[in-house]
């Protein structure tokens, strides 16, 4: 189990709960700098491991 809260992630991530909402709902994409602060958070080395890349078919 995930030993913090979602309001913990975002604000030891230094952004605010709404935003980590929409970054895990995938209705916004993070810019890297707050990427990196994402996957030290989380204990993560693996951008890959944090968000699924998806390909538009068109």
């Amino acid at each position: 189990m995930f030993p913090y809260t979602h309001r913990q992630v975002a604000r030891l991530s230094g952004i605010s709960s709404g935003y980590l909402s929409q970054l895990m709902s995938g209705a916004r994409c993070p810019a890297p700098p707050v990427r990196r602060r994402l996957l030290r958070v989380l204990g993560l080395s693996d951008f890959d491991d944090l968000f699924i890349m998806e390909v538009d078919p068109r």
